[in-house]
């Protein structure tokens, strides 16, 4: 698929998630040691609007999906 812009706040979230989430749980695994998938949102926002960003790429993306529906 190919979006005509991709928001910088769902960038940082796409980014947050393989760098970080995914090894620790993949640590956790190779361990043996529970994995507690613990999320602080104030490492992955730093910037003052970010979760409203967030939240209108999220609208974005389900309008997308929606239109795409329509273009078929």
């Amino acid at each position: 698929m190919s979006f005509p812009r991709l928001s910088e706040a769902l960038l940082v979230l796409i980014t947050f998630f393989f760098e970080t989430l995914i090894p620790e749980f993949l640590g956790a695994r190779l361990q043996g040691k529970p994995y507690e998938g613990r999320i602080e949102p104030v490492r992955i926002g730093k910037r003052k609007d970010f979760w409203n960003q967030l939240e209108i790429a999220y609208k974005d993306l389900l309008i997308q999906r929606i239109l795409d529906g329509y273009k078929r």
